[in-house]
């Protein structure tokens, strides 16, 4: 089983998606998120997705960890 995350950026009412452009999953629109490698926390793993994919400086105001 892999371990897989996901992020949402809400502000002001408004969801931040992305278009896909690197997967078989290509042009279909999704969250940021993706695959957690081996011995990194979910947290780590999705300041580096988000790093990977939107490729900009960015900080975390809040976490909320969905289970």
């Amino acid at each position: 089983m892999q371990k897989v995350v996901g992020i949402a950026f809400i502000e002001n009412g408004k969801l931040l998606i992305v278009q896909s452009h690197r997967s078989n999953k290509t042009n279909s629109w999704t969250f940021v998120g993706g695959g957690v490698e081996e011995g990194e926390t979910l947290i780590k793993a999705a300041i580096r997705e988000v790093g990977e994919e939107i490729h900009n400086n960015f900080n975390i105001l809040q976490v909320i960890r969905i289970k």
